[in-house]
């Protein structure tokens, strides 16, 4: 596959889930079948529009495409896309439908127990929903496997040469990108997302790098397994390496941190930073990400000179 140029004078335009989420934490230890004190928050939430968010708010132009209902939840989730600074004249409401939802439950130190996804809603976008002309000129593409697999390959076939970021979101759906690997230009999976994709189980570094080859040869050009409090592992056909994840003195909840390392990851492709230093920048918003009750990042970079500082680990 060849490289394909970002441009950071264009827009990018993001392309899934938007969703009211409901994060639980309990005060203890989860104790099944009992109801369990502790704290609950509401947020906007969905993988593209976490992302979205989080570039909109490094400074890039950004476009959602996500499919809304007509309820209340759909009413705050616009408000919160407007107020972020996220154009939404492609983001169809669908008439008598629920809105996405996402609940989940992390225990005391706010590691994930359990979660409930209810996105059905995201596969009714369609290729006919999609901005051909804003996907053709955009200087990136950010997908999420929440789509229905014949949307995301329209997708890769209508940004042409415009560089595809995508999340496959969970293991189950990451399956649903099989089509369109060959168009993707970074594929950022989870250790069991990379194997429902390659069929290689994960146990050591010599198999991330097989996980890794497998999807380079189908086209894949970077490869970034996200690896939780144990950092990532990047892969190309060039270079490997390792970055441990950056500290943080608390955690909510971890359901946003995945994403606010995608849009660090696309910034800094945007601004032609070097892979070591985007890496240092998505390391550093997933672990502000992780410490906010919302599933954005807390903190920000003003400028793009200012994404090569990391906080912790060199």
């Amino acid at each position: 596959m060849r490289d394909k140029a970002i441009n950071a004078a264009g827009s990018v335009v993001a392309i899934g889930c938007a969703a009211l989420d409901i994060h639980a934490r309990t005060a203890g230890d989860p104790v099944p079948a009992e109801s369990n004190p502790g704290v609950v928050r509401w947020c906007a939430g969905g993988v593209a529009r976490n992302v979205a968010h989080s570039l909109a708010r490094l400074g890039a132009r950004t476009t959602l495409v996500a499919p809304f209902g007509d309820d209340a939840a759909a009413q705050f989730l616009r408000a919160s896309c407007v107020e972020a600074g996220l154009c939404l004249a492609h983001a169809p409401v669908r008439i008598g439908a629920s809105t996405p939802c996402y609940v989940s439950v992390a225990d005391a130190a706010g590691e994930l127990t359990v979660a409930v996804a209810d996105t059905a809603l995201v596969e009714t976008l369609t290729p006919d929903d999609l901005p051909a002309a804003e996907l053709a000129s955009a200087a990136a593409v950010v997908i999420d496997a929440n789509l229905a697999p014949a949307t995301l390959e329209a997708v890769v076939a209508l940004a042409a040469d415009t560089p595809v970021f995508a999340d496959p979101v969970s293991a189950p759906k990451a399956r649903r990108l099989l089509g369109c690997l060959d168009g993707i230009d970074t594929l950022t999976p989870s250790r069991a997302e990379a194997e429902a994709l390659s069929g290689v189980r994960i146990d050591n570094e010599r198999r991330m790098a097989e996980a890794a080859d497998w999807l380079h040869g189908r086209g894949v050009r970077r490869v970034v397994i996200t690896l939780g409090a144990e950092g990532a592992w990047y892969s190309s056909d060039d270079d490997t390496f390792f970055a441990p994840a950056a500290s943080t003195t608390a955690t909510f909840n971890v359901a946003g941190a995945g994403d606010a390392f995608l849009a660090g990851l696309v910034y800094g492709s945007l601004h032609d930073l070097s892979m070591e230093d985007g890496m240092r920048l998505a390391r550093s918003l997933a672990a502000s990400a992780v410490a906010s009750e919302t599933n954005v990042p807390q903190t920000f970079p003003e400028a793009p000179e200012q994404c090569t500082v990391d906080t912790a680990h060199g």
